[in-house]
């Protein structure tokens, strides 16, 4: 599911996966409870 919120090219770098995913993640987890 995480892969479908990030770009295609995190896919590609392993190690950028979990910075760009917490950052990626980080904003949806602020603005879901206003959901």
């Amino acid at each position: 599911p995480l892969q479908l919120l990030l770009p295609r090219k995190t896919s590609l770098s392993p190690s950028r996966l979990a910075p760009e995913a917490a950052l990626t993640i980080a904003p949806l987890t602020v603005a879901a409870p206003h959901l």
